[in-house]
């Protein structure tokens, strides 16, 4: 299901997995919500650590709970665990490793050049 929205000067479009957000006027495109940002990181780190569920938290954010689980694993080190014995989530990590996920994404290397 795909739903748009009018808010202000920005459409946003929404389908079930991603958000994009377009300037109305001028039709240039703005930040696409296609990424969690540092800021829902810092979100799903405090929300986490207050017992919050997966699906409250992906609620909050407009995200899928696919998409919360993907970004908990992305903000664990293997070996701290939180107050209610869960996987810490750490948003720097987390930030840290998607950054170097897009770095290493790119054009595959063609063979011979």
């Amino acid at each position: 299901e795909i739903a748009s929205c009018l808010v202000g000067s920005e459409m946003c479009i929404r389908d079930s997995c991603y958000s994009y957000f377009f300037v109305a006027i001028g039709g240039e495109k703005a930040m696409s919500e296609k990424y969690i940002s540092p800021a829902e990181r810092e979100y799903i780190a405090k929300a986490w650590r207050n017992y919050a569920s997966v699906a409250e938290i992906a609620t909050h954010l407009g995200k899928s709970r696919k998409t919360i689980y993907a970004e908990l694993r992305r903000g664990q080190d293997g070996e701290k665990l939180d107050r209610n014995q869960r996987p810490a989530y750490d948003p720097e990590l987390a930030q840290r490793r998607f950054q170097a996920n897009l770095r290493r994404r790119g054009k595959p290397q063609q063979a011979g050049t």
